[in-house]
């Protein structure tokens, strides 16, 4: 049985996108926004504004009572990439990558501008370095590595990937920032 999933803001943009990805690839979609998308939806679309509490309520129990829902993906905007970007750098493991081609398309869609973009992809993602950077900082290299030693399995990073990069880092210098830093993985 495939996946129900609820995707708000679907009428343009990542919403849209997203929805129209998670059709070809089997899943129940489920849209809502306040308009409906001009060149129509690929799966069951409730037009709402989620602002108004009520409205949210009437439309969310009409979805729970035709659907079993598996998922819901909460679109944002420019707020959204500039947050799913942070998570991203905070925690190794969520993908960055697929944030930035689903913007893309909005932006090809006429939905964003690639500035903004880019400027909420790129905070988002010094924003989520600095929270490493910060308390490694304030630690130091040794109580750090103990942290890690400790707590490292939660977040996926162990102290030796931690002395590895900082060694590979101190020889190849800024360049591998600007080289690296696009290359997914």
């Amino acid at each position: 049985m495939a996946d129900t999933i609820v995707i708000t803001g679907a009428s343009q943009g990542i919403g849209l996108a997203g929805a129209r990805l998670l059709a070809e690839r089997g899943k129940t979609v489920i849209g809502i926004a306040r308009r409906p998308p001009p060149d129509g939806f690929p799966g069951d679309f409730r037009t709402a504004d989620l602002s108004d509490e009520g409205e949210t309520a009437r439309v969310l129990a009409g979805i729970l009572t035709d659907h079993a829902v598996d998922g819901i993906v909460n679109n944002l905007g420019y707020v959204g990439i500039f947050l799913l970007l942070v998570v991203a750098r905070v925690i190794p493991p969520v993908p960055a990558e697929t944030v930035i081609p689903l913007a893309g398309i909005g932006a090809a869609q006429g939905d964003f501008n690639l500035i903004l973009i880019g400027l909420a992809g790129g905070v988002g993602s010094a924003l989520g370095e600095f929270l490493w950077y910060l308390p490694s900082r304030h630690l130091g290299p040794e109580r750090f590595r103990a942290f890690l030693r400790r707590h490292g399995r939660w977040i996926a990073l162990r102290p030796d990937q931690v002395g590895k990069a900082t060694d590979w880092f101190t020889r190849r210098g800024g360049l591998a920032v600007m080289i690296c830093q696009p290359v997914p993985g």
